[in-house]
């Protein structure tokens, strides 16, 4: 049934001009939204953040932009995380106007791509993440503090010039930089001269507490199961995945995630197997208790331009749920505790199997999870803070009004 409502959905934002599509879903008035923003403006003057639409779905892969919008409300800011109609699945498509998902943080569609908010928010804290974000950005920057949170390196583009240019001008526009990875941090210092603060990925340890986990019934003598979710993209090492299932009878491989069209034929392959099994796309809600069911945690990357400036939040995540994880050898995991990175199949191999008698025998699961407390959202979240404060202060001092 719920299949047969997003199909209805597709089609009507594909047929219906914004317009009409507004009055067809009913939004409230456009000054009623105005009255309700300049509400929050009253209520928490410049302490709100905006997360720009285009940009991650609320409903889609929980992941960086929705951590850290969780944490700045957490914090007394007021968060308004664009959405639009875009995408089809809940909760985005359900909000009309804002919507309050917990205190300070509230869903907005204005049915205008927040527009709304750059006519009536006095000085506000923008928060972009994607260049596509940009043509937003440079209709509020000036009555703003711009935060320009760099998850990707330039090169990822590829020769979309658009979008290399909409990058550069975020990063020469904005008041704050920061950098996801080293190598994004050094990319823009070679290209712009600017030292972008290094905040790496977190997690949020309180939802991988395994007070809060139903217990699996797995019992020692069951086969030991490897996992992985997330994102089954170009970037992910089909011919390494091949080798340790073929080789692993064994053990059952477990993946969850969206899988990319241009990778599915690669993708069918892996699912011939009888120790293969594929879960879909789960919401972050579920991650918790499928990691729980992991003795460990991989990530089967290639080495590329993406991954080299990748540093991924499912390690956080694996280790707050207690789990070792085997990787390729990706640059943002050699400092890590608790990670082990091979150079080629035969290795990671070798070390998944030393992992999983190790893990049975000797099980280290409390010590991963304190360890993994150095990495939270929250902290991540009180260093972008600070930022803002510092720049906040140097600005008055400055006579500058933000």
């Amino acid at each position: 049934m719920f299949a047969v409502k997003l199909f209805g959905r597709k089609i009507l934002k594909r047929i219906l001009p914004l317009r009409f599509l507004r009055a067809f879903l009913k939004f409230p008035s456009e000054k009623q939204i105005i009255n309700n923003v300049r509400a929050l403006q009253e209520n928490y003057g410049d302490k709100i953040i905006i997360f720009p639409s285009p940009g991650t779905p609320w409903g889609y892969m929980f992941q960086r932009p929705q951590q850290l919008a969780l944490q700045f409300a957490r914090k007394g800011y007021c968060v308004l995380y664009c959405v639009d109609k875009n995408f089809v699945e809940n909760p985005d498509w359900l909000v009309r106007g804002m919507f309050e998902i917990q205190k300070n943080l509230y869903l907005f569609d204005d049915g205008q791509f927040g527009n709304t908010l750059i006519n009536v928010l006095e000085s506000p804290i923008l928060f972009t993440y994607w260049p596509q974000q940009y043509d937003y950005a440079k209709k509020i920057y000036k009555k703003a503090i711009w935060i320009a949170d760099c998850i990707d390196d330039v090169s990822n583009f590829g020769n979309k010039e658009a979008l290399i240019e909409n990058y550069d001008e975020t990063i020469r526009l904005s008041d704050i930089q920061i950098a996801t990875a080293t190598k994004i941090q050094e990319s823009i210092f070679d290209k712009h001269g600017i030292l972008a603060e290094l905040i790496n990925n977190g997690v949020n340890c309180q939802d991988f507490e395994q007070k809060l986990i139903n217990n699996n019934s797995k019992t020692i003598s069951e086969k030991s199961v490897v996992g992985y979710y997330g994102a089954i993209a170009s970037w992910f090492d089909f011919e390494l995945m091949d080798f340790l299932i073929s080789n692993n009878p064994e053990i059952n491989f477990m993946v969850a995630g969206q899988v990319y069209p241009d990778v599915i034929d690669d993708f069918n392959e892996l699912t011939k197997n009888d120790n293969f099994r594929y879960l879909g796309r789960l919401p972050y809600s579920e991650i918790p208790k499928l990691l729980s069911d992991f003795d460990v945690g991989i990530i089967p990357f290639k080495l590329n331009e993406i991954t080299l400036s990748t540093n991924p939040v499912k390690v956080y995540e694996y280790m707050a749920g207690g789990k070792i994880t085997v990787a390729t050898e990706l640059p943002e995991l050699r400092s890590l505790p608790y990670v082990m990175t091979a150079s080629n199949s035969k290795l990671f191999n070798e070390l998944l199997n030393e992992v999983i008698v190790d893990a049975r025998a000797n099980p280290t699961g409390t010590k991963i999870r304190e360890a993994s407390k150095k990495y939270s959202w929250e902290n991540k979240a009180e260093q972008i803070i600070e930022l803002i404060e510092s720049k906040r202060n140097a600005s008055v001092s400055k006579g500058v009004k933000v």
